[in-house]
């Protein structure tokens, strides 16, 4: 959580031949220093050896970086943008996945298959969206959504993981429905008992 000045002087100060893991998370930007950024944070991923990823930075700065081909990343946590496919592509070894503050537009699915988990954080989407960029990701074995969502809708996420999401076998999901409705008894219960069958059981 530093201003990008001392994430420069911090970077170019170490030697980074045995890291395999590194966060960065800037909290002040200075226009200045933006190319020096971008090619810092270009050189990091080309490093053969840094395996996970964790960036805090603006969609500008981020959407400026160089993917190289064949990046050892396996895992990378990112506040989403719509570069996703070109990382994806540059990074065959990636299987984790965590995206933050939007889900990535897509025109048409394509689909993630090195991907294995995903997490979904801090996100606002529509059920509409997130069907939409999780037909992208059909190797899943784990997913984990932080989702502010339209619907709360159980036998429509049976029949989604059932059909598109097979290898699933870990669900975590913390869902906040934004979708109004009277909170009486046989509203809440209409809500709550797709929840109870035998695939979620």
């Amino acid at each position: 959580e530093v201003d990008e000045l001392h994430f420069i002087r911090i970077i170019t100060r170490l030697k980074f031949d045995q890291l395999r893991s590194l966060v960065i998370k800037i909290k002040k930007y200075d226009e200045r220093r933006k190319r020096t950024t971008e090619k810092l944070l270009s050189s990091l991923i080309s490093k053969s050896h840094l395996w996970k990823l964790d960036l805090h930075i603006e969609l500008d700065r981020l959407s400026s970086i160089q993917w190289v081909q064949n990046s050892m990343i396996r895992d990378l946590s990112i506040d989403a943008y719509n570069n996703l496919p070109t990382i994806m592509e540059c990074c065959p070894n990636m299987q984790a996945l965590t995206l933050r503050k939007l889900l990535p537009f897509m025109s048409k699915p394509i689909p993630f298959k090195q991907l294995t988990s995903l997490t979904i954080d801090n996100i606002y989407a529509t059920m509409n969206e997130l069907e939409s960029f999780l037909l992208s990701t059909p190797s899943l074995v784990h997913l984990k959504m932080i989702v502010q969502i339209d619907v709360l809708d159980g036998t429509r996420w049976e029949q989604f993981i059932q059909i598109n999401l097979p290898m699933l076998n870990k669900l975590e999901f913390y869902l906040v429905a934004y979708e109004r409705f009277s909170q009486t008894v046989p509203n809440i219960q209409f809500i709550i008992t797709p929840f109870r069958s035998l695939f979620w059981i």
